[in-house]
């Protein structure tokens, strides 16, 4: 049996590459016919210390800038993108950091546009950053941090 050995740093980046172009920001197109296509675009790099600005490039999309789950994408997925203001009045009060971060680093298990999932971004965000371990994290951090300051009082 032929074994064939892949570096772990390629494999990933492989695994990286992929999903980067099959999952990252959603553009829609309408054709003539009203069937709805969803076009995903290169990762764009940001800066990762600007929570707000990765927000704006990453999540607003879906999200919407107001985070009230109203991007321009929204209402062409299944099940609406959450409103991320209501996070913590839906928890008792109390902001959901660990489930937030693990959206970020896991995605969902509910298809939000039918057959497409929120996009796994701690893998999106090695792509970004493929020269730091560190970086992605951070990235991750500061989205919480930000989504957390934005809740509603």
């Amino acid at each position: 049996m032929l074994k064939i050995r892949m570096p772990n740093a390629s494999l990933v980046a492989v695994y990286c590459v992929v999903l980067a172009t099959i999952a990252l920001l959603l553009a829609v197109n309408f054709n003539s016919a009203q069937e709805n296509n969803v076009k995903t675009v290169p990762v764009k790099f940001t800066d990762p210390s600007s929570a707000k600005e990765m927000y704006t490039e990453y999540c607003a999309v879906c999200h919407g800038t107001e985070a009230k789950g109203n991007g321009p994408t929204a209402s062409e997925f299944k099940y609406a993108p959450s409103d991320l203001t209501t996070l913590a009045r839906k928890n008792n009060g109390k902001f959901p950091e660990d489930q937030v971060y693990a959206t970020l680093k896991f995605g969902t298990n509910a298809p939000a546009h039918g057959h497409l999932q929120m996009p796994i971004w701690v893998d999106l965000f090695r792509v970004v950053d493929a020269q730091s371990r560190s970086i992605p994290q951070l990235r991750m951090h500061n989205l919480v941090n930000y989504i957390r300051e934005i809740q509603a009082k």
